[in-house]
C-alpha cells in the first residue's frame, strides 16, 4: 500500500497531465496515490475538519501512481471529471462512498474496485485494478485500446498507441462491424470471431516478442477473418506490416490444432525474420507455420506469397 499526503506536489484536476511516451506513464505519475498492481490505490486527503467533528473528504485533490504501467491521459482526464462532480464527501457517509466506487467501476478502463476504506480522519483509499490494453481497434479515423478480455476502453489516438516499447497491434479487419450499432465505442466486447481470433494473436505476440522484436515490428494489422492461407492449407491469420510487408502466420492460438506450431517456436521465427528484415534482406514475406519458416517474394505463390 502506498501512503502520500496532499501537498504542493499533488494533482489538481485542473493541471495539464503528462503526455504517454513510448508506453510509459508521465513522470507525474510517479508521485502518485493511484497505484496498479493487484489493485491500486486511490487515496484522496483534505486537512479539514467540519466543526462539528465530522471529516470531510476532498475528492478532487488526488494523486495518482501507476509505476511501469500503461496510462493513457484520456483516462485521467475521466477520473477526474468524476471526482469533480463528486467534489467533497463526509468521511461517515457510506452511502456517497459506495456511490463513488460503482462510478469508478464503470468506467471502461477500471476492471475491478475493490472496497473503499475511510483514513480517519479526512483520508480516502479505494484499490482498483485497470485493464491492460494489448491491443487496438480501429474506429473511423481513430484508434482505440482494447484489453484482453475484449473490452473496448477510452482513449481514442490519431494512430496505434505506443506501448511497451513498440506499438499496440491493431485488431482487423475493420469491416466486420455490424450495421447497427455500428464499430464498439468504450465499454463494448468485441464480439465478431475472427476479431477474438487477432486479439487472441495479440495476446500471445506480447508475451513471446521481446521489447527489441517489436520495435522492429511496428505497426501491425492482424487479420484472423481468412480460414486458409496464401496457398490453401489451414491457417490463414496474417500480420500486415508497414513497407507492404506480411507474416503469414497460420492458426490463431487457443485451439486444438494437431501438427500447428507451438506458439514459441513462431514467434521465434518471427524475431528472426525481424532481425532479417532489419538487416535490409530484400524479401516480402514471412511464412512461420513451418518448423524452418520460409522468407517469400511476391511472386513465389498464388497470391504473390501475400
Amino acid at each position: 500500500m502506498v501512503s502520500a499526503r496532499a501537498g504542493s506536489g499533488e494533482r489538481r484536476p485542473d493541471s495539464p497531465a503528462g503526455g504517454v511516451r513510448g508506453g510509459r506513464v508521465p513522470t507525474w505519475v510517479a508521485l502518485a496515490v493511484v497505484t496498479v498492481g493487484l489493485g491500486g490505490l486511490v487515496r484522496h486527503i483534505d486537512r479539514q475538519v467540519a466543526a462539528r467533528g465530522v471529516a470531510t473528504i476532498d475528492v478532487t485533490r488526488y494523486r495518482l501512481h501507476a509505476p511501469d504501467r500503461w496510462l493513457s491521459e484520456a483516462w485521467v482526464h475521466r477520473l477526474e471529471r468524476l471526482l469533480l462532480r463528486f467534489g467533497r464527501l463526509q468521511a461517515d457517509d457510506r452511502k456517497a462512498i459506495l456511490d463513488l466506487a460503482g462510478r469508478v467501476l464503470a468506467l471502461s478502463f477500471v476492471a475491478e474496485v475493490g472496497e473503499p476504506r475511510v483514513d480517519w480522519p479526512d483520508g480516502l483509499t479505494l484499490p482498483i485494478r485497470l485493464h491492460v490494453p494489448v491491443a487496438c481497434i480501429k474506429v473511423g479515423q481513430d484508434f482505440l485500446p482494447v484489453a484482453a478480455d475484449g473490452t473496448v476502453l477510452a482513449g481514442y489516438s490519431y494512430a496505434p498507441h505506443p506501448a511497451r516499447g513498440g506499438y499496440l497491434p491493431v485488431v482487423g479487419p475493420h469491416d466486420l462491424w455490424p450495421p447497427d450499432p455500428g464499430p464498439p465505442q468504450p465499454g463494448d466486447r468485441l464480439a465478431h470471431p475472427a476479431h477474438r481470433d487477432a486479439l487472441a494473436v495479440a495476446v500471445s505476440l506480447l508475451r513471446h516478442l521481446d521489447r527489441r522484436s517489436r520495435e522492429r515490428l511496428g505497426r501491425a494489422l492482424i487479420d484472423a477473418s481468412h480460414p486458409s492461407a496464401f496457398d490453401g492449407r489451414p491457417g490463414g491469420v496474417r500480420i500486415d506490416l508497414e513497407g507492404a510487408r506480411r507474416i503469414h502466420f497460420g492458426r490463431p492460438p487457443g485451439g486444438n490444432h494437431p501438427g500447428e506450431l507451438p506458439l514459441e517456436m513462431k514467434w521465434a521465427s518471427v524475431a528472426q525474420g525481424l532481425e532479417r528484415w532489419g538487416a535490409g534482406e530484400p524479401f516480402d514475406a514471412l511464412d512461420v507455420r513451418w518448423d524452418d519458416y520460409q522468407t517469400l517474394r511476391y511472386d513465389q505463390a498464388t497470391g504473390g506469397g501475400r
